[in-house]
Order: structure tokens, then sequence, then C-alpha cells
């Protein structure tokens, strides 16, 4: 996928969400998937207020940690 792509779905690059000081203190699965939650509910709010698209880059952006979660506890029991 390119940057231009990454920006459209999460509103920032993959790269981006990766270096970012949450993801690299977040290596547990388990707090990944709390920081999902966390970011569903900003969508929610977005949702409420009408900001439709901003609530679709956050619902995306929760996808990508939900599935790096995954891939963390796929890690550790293979």
């Amino acid at each position: 996928m390119n940057k231009e792509k990454e920006i459209q779905m999460f509103g920032e690059t993959v790269e981006s969400m990766k270096s970012s000081a949450v993801f690299t203190n977040l290596q547990d699965p388990y707090e990944l998937n709390r920081y999902a939650m966390c970011i569903l509910s900003d969508a929610q709010q977005m949702m409420t207020s009408g900001d439709i698209e901003t609530a679709r880059k956050f619902i995306n952006k929760a996808k990508f940690f939900i599935d790096e979660s995954n891939k963390i506890i796929l890690r550790k029991n293979f």
C-alpha cells in the first residue's frame, strides 16, 4: 500500500503509526487491544458529531492495531 492510500485510509502513514510513542510502548497485545477500544470510542464520538470521515479513519486505525495485536499473539504462540 502506498503512503497516499495509507493517509486516505488512516489519516497518517503506517510508518507514522508504528513509530508513535503509543505503539512502541504497547507491545503487549492486550494493551494494543485496549488502545483500539479507545480509538473506537473516539470514532463513536466523531459519528455523534457528524464527522463520518474522521470516524472512518479512526475505525480503520483501530482495526490496524487489532491486527498488529493478533500478529504479536501469533508470534508468541508459534
